[in-house]
């Protein structure tokens, strides 16, 4: 395959090798559902208000990403992304004043790690 065809970062070969499916569960099955293995994922997505304290054992303690709604946002440490799909006009301007001194009340994120996704995006996945 050239690189024309791959592209420069090898996409579609990291794209088609074979890996683990994506880690889905629901917030009450994690207290039946124990011995996830989250340890040698590269990417975990969380969503919304998602709690690790005190499953560490169950889901693990890391996150790379956290998919959240301003709803139910949450503060995340200095080295999660957070995901944001906004689905309405009022979805964008609370990401922008929650992050800065806005009237909304602020969380704690990293502002170089905030991504914003256009809705349409998630057809594909």
């Amino acid at each position: 395959m050239t690189e024309l065809e791959d592209g420069p970062l090898g996409f579609i070969e990291r794209f088609n090798r074979s890996v683990p499916p994506p880690l889905m569960s629901r917030k009450n099955s994690l207290l039946t559902d124990r011995h996830i293995p989250t340890g040698g994922s590269d990417v975990i997505i969380r969503m919304n208000k998602a709690p690790t304290s005190g499953f560490e054992k169950d889901v693990g303690s890391r996150t790379t990403h956290h998919v959240m709604y301003p709803e139910s946002a949450i503060d995340l440490d200095n080295t999660t992304s957070l995901l944001l799909i906004p689905f309405k006009t009022l979805d964008l301007q609370w990401i922008t004043s929650a992050l800065t001194t806005g009237s909304i009340e602020k969380i704690k994120a990293n502002k170089n790690r905030v991504l914003v996704y256009s809705p349409t995006f998630f057809k594909y996945v």
